[in-house]
């Protein structure tokens, strides 16, 4: 089942082909957001025939992003703009083929302010590809 379908799916994150490495939200619960994404062979971060470890965490940071989206969007709020702080516990497991799909989970740990804690793990055929914590810092209106 998908909850915001790839053509929706602009509407909650800020980027834009050919950074845009989330496909489909799956699910949305209260701390837990489940992303999918198709790797084409023409994405940026594809080396010999690989989606490359930069590409899973900007896959992790995007579901993020997608998950704070879709509260905006529930709530009639534009959505808000996130940073990266800091990315700690990265372990790369192995990586995905082009064509294959990934699914992205993203649970808040913590949240305070404009500052969240993330944990994200990226699966394949239910293998663990990758998985970090996430420092985000939310800019707050100008």
């Amino acid at each position: 089942m998908t909850l915001i379908a790839r053509n929706s799916i602009e509407k909650l994150v800020p980027q834009r082909e050919p950074i845009l490495m989330v496909h489909e939200l799956i699910s949305q619960e209260e701390k837990k957001t489940v992303s999918r994404f198709h790797i084409a062979a023409d994405n940026l971060f594809v080396e010999n025939g690989q989606l490359q470890a930069p590409g899973l965490i900007e896959n992790i940071a995007q579901t993020a992003a997608a998950r704070a989206g879709y509260v905006s969007f529930s709530t009639n709020e534009p959505p808000k703009i996130g940073f990266i702080g800091a990315i700690s516990k990265l372990i790369v497991h192995e990586l995905p083929q082009v064509e294959e799909e990934i699914e992205t989970t993203v649970e808040e740990i913590s949240s305070f302010m404009n500052v969240s804690v993330i944990k994200g793990s990226s699966v394949r055929n239910g293998r663990v590809l990758a998985e970090c914590e996430m420092k985000i810092f939310i800019q707050e209106d100008v």
